[in-house]
């Protein structure tokens, strides 16, 4: 779909009875029918529709014609087509593979689903309660992050095929794609340390209790309670604004959050005073409603978000101004994932019905390879990417660029140190700034430039760094860039050509648009919360800074569409890129279902609205747990007849479910007390999808991840090599991975005065002797 909105031709090639997508709940207005499928008008927009039996060799011919005209194909594993063959009949096409596991090593061909994926990437083991079976979100969401890695893999192949004229297979695993959403807790084996504990609406890390989710008057909020000179004057100042409600406790008046990262590591009773302290801010939200507390926030200045619901993102103002719901046939559907400054995204276009689209007159010639002068070539060798981002969205976008071959200096500052830089794990289980493995993983493959921004004697070094770049990403709370000299209309006088990602929460226009904060809030405001943990419960969300975890894949992708523009037209453009509203994507079914037929979606533990049974069951160990999921009838007559139930095996899906609680406690009574590796392999051997909850010690050690490569050690000057997590995006012949670690700030200050910017070694001394490079 979001290729279909960068502007391609997108053909939908479908089996006679439609895609899987068609037979998904919810449906428009209850009425089971494949044109009504709400999954189906989510992600289908803007594709022709086109109906083949693979199985006929005159269907499976017509495919072959097609593919010999396309640049990419593109399937899930539903199809059965040989990318293979097709890739060896057209040396031009670049193919691409989504599946659980990946198309190669020990789990292959392993059956999943949605909560298969998240229990094997180790992110289902660090979300929900304690005292209950862990949780995915009850809204699919690694297909989607599988997704987003093949776009990226599709645009990188196609950018390095007019060097080579080849085109080449991308291998996508939702396994590893959605390793990112635990926000780098599985390296905490390598620092040789306890790894995270869920909580709901946190994680529990060591001795402190991390708290997301907060009450309300009417509902609930997310707050952002850290500490540290990042943080910690936020939480001051809403401290300040308690005090002055006559609901600040006297232990927690002059507390000095910006110091108190110290205090944690010397005083034992810091970590007390700190989860207080959050226990202490929910009494006063509770006092007040999400539109009181917004209002607050955004006078104060506070990392604070209201958790909505999907209607009232639905009747928010803030999208209302930014018109970012697009009506089609009378049904608004969630708008573009980014407002570009010299194009538009091609978001209006309707879903399609089966077939629509025979193509019969289709007369466009077989796809003339370009002969290339290279054999091979990194996709972004040559290109030239200024990061000024910080946390996690924006930088791990440019390490993808980095992992790819682009040149991507990363403008740092040692007066503000980026909060990564103080997130564990660390190496060798020691705070520091060159320490952080979730740091030196996010911002691998870059160098370093460590200036002062405030000084002005550093902005004309910045507008000489701008003539050198091709793209430049900041991540500056709205109106910030500006004010320092750095805007886009300034800077595109400078370099006409720049590609300019200004990343935020909320985008750059809009009632709300200084909301500060992380993942954790745009995930909150994007709608995501209500669908984390049980419905007899707060809501737990998902892990930590959700919405960080989406944006990355989308920038780049964002990024490569504009490179292609600017090769037409020599400009470049400013693309205003809202975490919120490209993160609600993901959830756009819900988002429909409210729409069409009045219902506010919500959480169902480990259930699923399509598939019966489906949960995390426990096995022998303490919180030790699996998940199965049965899609097909298939795959129930086999789960039923494990569990020696057969008298079971010929019930339906609508029966199953009115009989759940019963077949649920089967389950569990017959995983209850087995090696869960052991019901893991038999339920594969079967075809059912099924797979421990891995933890952290697990993860690290899987072999499937371990084929991948998804851990790989690297280069870092202070410390030999470290464990980083790397690329899941697998291009067969110019992959991407981590060259090196994040380097410590300000690593290429010599390298980019001479080099970059052509300063004699005296000149580079003057410049440096000057103190604005800090």
């Amino acid at each position: 779909m979001i290729l279909a909105q960068l502007g391609a031709e997108v053909i939908a090639i479908e089996p006679p009875e439609g895609q899987r997508a068609r037979r998904q709940r919810p449906y428009a207005n209850n009425t089971v029918d494949p044109e009504k499928s709400l999954t189906h008008w989510a992600y289908n927009r803007g594709k022709q529709s086109l109906t083949l039996n693979l199985a006929d060799g005159r269907d499976l011919r017509r495919l072959e014609q097609l593919a010999a005209t396309a640049d990419a194909v593109i399937d899930s594993g539903a199809s059965g087509i040989d990318l293979a063959s097709l890739r060896g009949k057209h040396s031009h096409l670049v193919t691409a593979s989504i599946s659980g596991f990946g198309g190669t090593g020990p789990k292959a061909d392993w059956a999943t689903s949605d909560i298969v994926n998240t229990a094997a990437s180790g992110t289902m083991g660090i979300t929900g309660d304690r005292d209950r079976a862990p949780v995915r979100l009850s809204l699919p969401q690694t297909w989607h992050f599988a997704a987003s890695d093949a776009l990226c893999g599709v645009l990188l192949a196609l950018r390095e095929r007019k060097s080579s004229g080849l085109g080449q297979h991308i291998d996508i695993a939702a396994q590893h794609s959605y390793l990112i959403a635990s926000q780098y807790q599985m390296l905490y084996p390598f620092a040789g340390v306890p790894s995270t504990r869920r909580l709901s609406g946190g994680a529990e890390i060591g001795p402190i209790t991390l708290k997301l989710v907060y009450e309300a008057a009417d509902g609930y909020v997310s707050i952002v309670f850290l500490v540290g000179p990042t943080v910690g004057p936020y939480n001051t100042r809403l401290f300040k604004w308690m005090d002055a409600e006559g609901m600040c406790p006297d232990e927690f008046r002059d507390v000095d959050w910006v110091g108190f990262g110290t205090q944690l590591l010397s005083d034992p009773q810091a970590p007390g005073l700190l989860n207080r302290g959050a226990e202490v801010i929910n009494e006063f939200t509770k006092t007040k409603t999400k539109a009181e507390l917004l209002a607050g926030a955004l006078e104060h200045n506070l990392l604070l978000g209201p958790i909505t619901t999907t209607r009232e993102l639905l009747d928010m103002d803030h999208a209302a101004e930014r018109n970012f719901w697009t009506e089609i046939n009378g049904v608004r559907f969630p708008g573009p994932i980014a407002r570009l400054s010299d194009a538009q995204l091609d978001i209006a276009a309707a879903p399609p019905n089966l077939n629509e689209h025979s193509l019969t007159d289709r007369e466009t010639p077989p796809h003339t390879p370009n002969k290339g002068t290279r054999e091979k070539t990194d996709p972004l060798e040559g290109l030239k990417v200024l990061d000024m981002t910080w946390a996690i969205a924006g930088p791990y976008a440019s390490r993808i660029m980095g992992d790819f071959g682009a040149e991507v200096l990363r403008i740092e500052s040692e007066t503000k140190p980026c909060i990564m830089r103080g997130a564990g794990p660390f190496v060798d289980n020691e705070a520091g700034a060159d320490n952080s493995l979730s740091y030196l993983t996010i911002n691998a493959s870059k160098k370093s430039l460590a200036i002062d921004l405030r000084n002005p004697k550093s902005i004309q070094i910045m507008e000489e760094l701008v003539q050198w770049a091709d793209v430049l990403i900041e991540s500056y709370s709205v109106g910030v860039i500006d004010r320092m000299g750095l805007g886009y209309q300034h800077l595109k006088q400078l370099n006409p050509g720049l590609i300019m990602v200004s990343t935020s929460l909320m985008g750059q226009t809009g009632p709300i648009r200084e909301i500060s904060g992380f993942g954790n809030i745009g995930a909150a405001v994007a709608g995501f919360f209500p669908f984390g943990g049980w419905p007899d419960r707060q809501p737990c969300g998902p892990f930590g800074a959700y919405s960080d975890y989406i944006s990355p894949r989308l920038t780049v992708a964002l990024v490569l569409s504009a490179l292609e523009q600017r090769e037409l037209t020599g400009r470049g453009q400013h693309i205003d890129y809202s975490q919120m509203e490209a993160a609600a994507q993901l959830l756009s079914p819900a988002f429909l279902d409210d729409e069409v037929n009045g219902v506010e979606g919500g959480r169902i533990g480990n259930g699923d609205v399509n598939f019966c049974p489906h949960g995390a069951y426990p096995v022998a160990g303490d919180d030790k747990w699996i998940a199965i999921a049965c899609e097909t009838q298939e795959q129930w007559r086999s789960l039923s007849q494990a569990l020696g139930a057969n008298q079971l095996a010929s019930l339906s899906e609508p029966q199953r479910r009115e009989r759940q609680q019963e077949i649920e406690g089967l389950i569990s009574d017959w995983t209850a007390n087995k090696d869960g590796a052991s019901v893991e392999t038999e339920l594969q051997q079967l075809g059912v999808p099924a797979h421990r909850v891995l933890y952290a010690p697990e993860v690290v050690a899987d072999p499937q991840l371990n084929h991948r490569k998804a851990f790989s050690q690297v280069e870092h000057p202070h410390h030999d090599k470290v464990w980083v997590e790397d690329s899941a995006i697998h291009l067969s012949r110019t992959p991407g991975f981590a060259r090196w670690a994040a380097p410590p700030a300000g690593e290429h200050l010599y390298e980019v005065l001479t080099e970059t910017l052509g300063r004699t070694p005296d000149e580079a001394a003057d410049l440096i002797a000057s103190g604005i490079f800090t």
